[in-house]
């Protein structure tokens, strides 16, 4: 393991809970047939147009590009006015992988702007060597694509076989197997929707995680990989 590429969105910071409710309210206002849990099952780890694109085959071309794109940034800002928080043992994970010399990346599909006014916010953009946001990919590459995720290991010089990704959604897990890359599926007390089952281990949180937890995860899937 010579990398670890984090998500933004329920990985680092706990905003995903935030996002059901905003959409949950935005959708039974909106949106005939919507339902509870929609927004998990069919958008989560989607960039905007991706989720544009699902949402006019789910429910039709009711809106726009522009005014689905202009609902969403008002939940966004509304979603980040709130007292968002990182995701409890996250910095603690991260301080231990500069520690040991791990580089670190994020490959989201929110916007670079959003990840990076966020991570100031926090005093956590030194963590990270490099930012893969969603904004910067044409609308097919996003999740479940593996570009996203693979553009992270380009800038880093690491060949994606040696890179460890932790996701909490299925079209980020889906993403970063496309790359060739080791998974773990973070349960984060929201995402229980989630189907996680393609990833190569499921934690259930971040306390007292290390660098050496996540090594040994890695080491464990090479050595099932190379047996299979």
């Amino acid at each position: 393991m010579k990398a670890v590429i984090f998500d933004f969105d329920g990985v680092i910071i706990d905003s995903e809970r935030y996002w059901d409710r905003e959409m949950d309210t935005f959708g039974f206002q909106h949106v005939p047939g919507w339902k509870a849990g929609d927004n998990a099952r069919l958008f989560t780890g989607r960039t905007r147009t991706g989720a544009y694109e699902v949402f006019c085959k789910e429910f039709g071309n009711i809106f726009t590009y522009a005014v689905f794109s202009a609902h969403m940034q008002e939940m966004q800002d509304h979603i980040h006015c709130e007292n968002i928080q990182m995701l409890p043992g996250v910095q603690d994970l991260l301080m231990c992988l500069q520690k040991d010399g791990i580089p670190i990346g994020i490959g989201s599909s929110s916007s670079r702007t959003l990840i990076e006014k966020t991570l100031n916010t926090f005093s956590m953009r030194h963590f990270f060597t490099t930012i893969s946001p969603g904004n910067e990919v044409k609308p097919a590459e996003g999740k479940p694509a593996p570009t996203i995720y693979l553009k992270v290991a380009r800038d880093l010089n690491i060949a994606p076989e040696e890179c460890l990704v932790i996701e909490d959604s299925q079209n980020g897990v889906r993403a970063a197997k496309a790359a060739k890359m080791t998974c773990i599926g973070l349960r984060n007390g929201c995402n229980h929707i989630q189907d996680l089952s393609e990833a190569d281990h499921i934690l259930e949180g971040f306390i007292q995680v290390t660098t050496e937890t996540l090594r040994t995860i890695y080491h464990r899937h090479q050595i099932s990989s190379v047996c299979s």
